[in-house]
């Protein structure tokens, strides 16, 4: 568990938290068609900050 998550556990009280109901109906799958080159450009930037692609 980092810092962030220790304060915010002891800043608030998760124990009676529910989901967003509505967190799935925001989200919308789309496909789109991309350059190679921006593919790998954007898997690139994910592996140097770390972020998953």
């Amino acid at each position: 568990m980092n810092e962030r998550d220790e304060f915010l556990e002891k800043k608030f009280d998760f124990s009676k938290a529910i989901k967003n109901p509505y967190a799935k109906a925001l989200k919308k799958q789309i496909t789109i068609k991309l350059d190679e080159g921006v593919i790998i450009y954007f898997k690139n930037k994910a592996e140097d900050t770390g972020i998953p692609y």
